[in-house]
């Protein structure tokens, strides 16, 4: 595709060149303009400034899980970076704290908390930073009698020779299913990345498949960032001396086989294209939080690509900017995409308070992406990072705040329940 037939708007409408009517999955009026309000905010008081109350948060159904990363435990006088989860179950229409999950073997720097997936009544839960960086996932399921969550497994590699792999990078739950992230894997080249594929066999979490970029690149980071639809795993390599992609994967046999590698047409080194991934339906958002935009660095970009069924291949479509471009803003930072409503987040914003984030919001249409507002905290601190991750189920909307204090989740809820939720 050459890149003067793209279209690019930093302001109002983004057009597209080529859209599928089915790339949208949208059961309500594009006319509507869902309203957000503010309905609670999530703190704990056992978390202190600087544990990254927020770093990862997932939910399903009534049951959500809140990390804080860097949290040490509340029994010592010397506990740094353990990490812990916060449980939240929905009664009565009101998010109740039901139990604090930590790892049987915690150590200090361990960062359990760093990647959540739940699905029903069992959870993922990373560690990358566990033995020397070689890292670990824990498995917690539901007890519905006690109430609580019980480590049931810790999973490892089975090659578990080298340190620094970051095991646990990020993690999708899918049944019985899982991926794994190691950003930080060694195989062909140095520090190109893999992703782990574990099957559920005889009620035991067992490694079936290692995947990788083709082709592995030098310090590829390949696994840092995952996503998931339609049957589709979406791996990314931002990369810190190439351009940066995003492989796609499909299930073939029981095998996860490559199938396609995406990447920016107008991408450059250091873009970091793939630092933030969110697919839905049979579109992927692709951040590049590092673009360049006149001359100012490090300002940021979304890449929307949808699937041409007809051509088996990915289309770029649209390239979203900032209207008002500012050094270091990363936006794109993190995305959300739900029904027809795309929220992208830029922490550094200074516009009220120093790096107190912002988060942008646009409207999906059959032709067209509209910007339509933007919002922060009501109360914004330095640093206090609003929109450093973002999920949502049903009619809500959670986005973190890991530096403001000690932390908090902030949760939105739409006048349109959404029509789909995916993590």
């Amino acid at each position: 595709m050459k890149l003067d037939n793209l279209k690019i708007v930093t302001t109002i409408l983004v057009v597209f060149i080529s859209m599928q009517s089915h790339a949208i999955n949208n059961n309500k009026s594009n006319n509507s303009l869902s309203v957000l309000t503010q309905k609670t905010i999530l703190k704990e008081n056992n978390v202190v400034d600087g544990e990254y109350y927020g770093r990862s948060i997932s939910i399903d159904g009534d049951k959500a899980l809140v990390s804080a990363s860097s949290k040490g435990q509340d029994d010592l006088i010397v506990s740094v970076g353990k990490g812990a989860v916060f449980a939240y179950r929905k009664i009565n229409d009101t998010w109740v704290l039901e139990d604090m999950l930590e790892a049987s073997d915690a150590m200090n720097w361990d960062s359990f908390g760093n990647a959540i997936s739940i699905d029903n009544d069992r959870v993922m839960i990373g560690a990358f930073r566990k033995n020397n960086l070689a890292g670990a996932v824990y498995v917690f399921e539901y007890n519905s009698t006690a109430n609580q969550w019980i480590q049931v497994q810790k999973l490892i590699p089975n090659d578990t020779s080298q340190s620094n792999d970051f095991f646990g990078s990020s993690i999708i739950l899918r049944g019985d299913t899982a991926f794994i992230g190691a950003s930080l894997t060694n195989n062909a080249v140095s520090t190109s990345g893999s992703v782990y594929v574990y099957k559920l066999i005889n009620g035991v979490w067992t490694q079936s498949q290692e995947m990788f970029a083709n082709p592995e690149i030098n310090y590829d980071y390949f696994g840092n960032y995952l996503a998931f639809s339609n049957g589709r795993l979406f791996v990314s390599s931002i990369g810190i001396a190439h351009d940066g992609a995003v492989h796609v994967f499909e299930e073939n046999n029981g095998q996860w086989t490559h199938k396609d590698k995406i990447t920016a047409p107008d991408s450059g080194t250091k873009d970091y294209f793939g630092s933030s991934l969110y697919a839905f339906g049979d579109r992927v958002f692709i951040g590049a939080r590092n673009v360049e935009q006149a001359g100012i660095v490090n300002v940021g970009a979304v890449y929307i690509f949808d699937y041409d069924n007809n051509n088996s291949n990915w289309n770029m479509t649209t390239k979203i900017l900032p209207q008002n471009p500012s050094e270091n803003l990363f936006f794109s930072y993190s995305l959300l995409a739900n029904g027809d409503n795309l929220y992208i987040s830029a922490l550094y914003t200074d516009d009220i308070s120093p790096n107190s984030g912002t988060i942008f919001h646009y409207k999906l249409g059959v032709s067209s992406v509209t910007y339509k507002d933007k919002f922060k905290m009501k109360v914004p601190s330095n640093r206090s990072r609003f929109g450093s991750y973002m999920t949502s189920f049903n009619n809500e909307l959670w986005i973190s705040a890991p530096s403001s204090g000690s932390g908090a989740v902030i949760i939105y809820e739409n006048d349109v329940i959404f029509t789909n939720s995916f993590e």
